[in-house]
């Protein structure tokens, strides 16, 4: 995932939630984050929301005028990223 948010962190139509932190300052060093376009949920208030057995995993969801339209994992069983870079032509 986060060679998937270095590659696109500039892409205008993406947003992106970094949730389950470990370590912010370790996140900091790995990565140079976008602040126009993403948000680090330190308290993991959007966690809330996942099912319990895909907490674990990457989580891409896509809006329609401000509602989830659909939700696509990064998991063994599923390759949200993938359907993504085909949906916005990304390489």
């Amino acid at each position: 995932m986060e060679d998937f948010y270095l590659q696109n962190n500039k892409v205008k139509s993406l947003f992106f939630v970094f949730s389950n932190i470990v370590s912010q300052k370790m996140l900091k060093s790995k990565i140079k984050i976008n602040e126009s376009n993403t948000l680090l949920d330190i308290d993991n208030k959007i966690m809330d929301c996942y099912p319990s057995d895909k907490k674990i995993y990457p989580c891409v969801l896509e809006l329609d005028n401000g509602f989830i339209k659909n939700i696509y994992y990064q998991s063994p069983e599923e390759n949200g990223l993938s359907i993504v870079k085909q949906k916005l032509n990304l390489q």
